[in-house]
């Protein structure tokens, strides 16, 4: 009249497969030469997996120099918590993999962990580097999952620049004391965006500005010395 607990641990890092759904494990147990039990576990085994607000990401047209944020929203329907992780944006066409990417794509926070019945905001920031057109993805693992997740990345990088016609200006010969000549220039603005154009050598005060902020910054510097020593 003896009782001997056994205890079952089913460790999941242990498999050698990865299936999914319901499965069984025999587990013989041999008493005697005639005697024995065949003990069947079943478990129903679920990859964690994240849901995503939109999978895809379009910034349209962006500025050089700025940046655009969008978000998206990670949420976790599983019983238990999910780590999750933003590798580094690649290109989406695979022959490109072997560039170097530029680094014009971020996601913050780009790792994190989701408890059960959660969510969680994550902002995707694009600050192109060039009048380009650019078409990445993040690639997003899942703690567990063999699979990856994707969010696609596209947009368009947009430099402001303006023209001048004619490009060059050729003046007419003027003698020593005579009366200023002068000829016209247009200033063009090719893009769909106004742009401040600032010409700081003819802009007088600014120059008188920067020479003070300068004579500023030096006696600083002076005083900090003098204070060290």
């Amino acid at each position: 009249n003896e009782e001997i607990i056994v205890t079952a641990k089913f460790d999941t890092k242990m498999r050698t497969n990865d299936l999914v759904g319901l499965v069984e494990f025999e587990i013989p147990i041999v008493l005697n030469d005639d005697v024995g039990y065949l003990v069947i576990l079943t478990a129903i085994l679920e990859m964690p997996k994240l849901s995503f607000s939109k999978v895809h990401c379009d910034f349209g047209n962006v500025i050089v120099g700025q940046c655009y944020i969008m978000n998206i929203q990670l949420q976790n329907m599983n019983p238990v918590a999910c780590e999750f992780k933003f590798e580094e944006a690649q290109f989406i066409n695979v022959l490109h993999r072997s560039m170097a990417a530029p680094s014009v794509f971020e996601a913050n926070p780009s790792s994190g962990i989701l408890q059960p019945a959660s969510f969680q905001n994550v902002e995707i920031s694009f600050s192109p580097l060039s009048e380009k057109s650019y078409s990445m993805q993040f690639p997003i693992t899942v703690k567990h999952n063999t699979q990856n997740s994707y969010v696609t990345l596209r947009g368009y990088g947009i430099q402001l620049r303006v023209l001048f016609d004619p490009p060059e200006l050729i003046m007419p010969p003027l003698n020593p004391f005579s009366e200023p000549t002068t000829m016209d220039v247009k200033l063009i603005n090719p893009t769909d965006y106004p742009i401040i154009v600032l010409s700081s050598q003819f802009d007088l005060q600014l120059l008188v500005d920067q020479a003070i902020e300068e004579q500023n910054i030096k006696k600083e510097e002076s005083s900090q010395q003098d204070d060290s020593a």
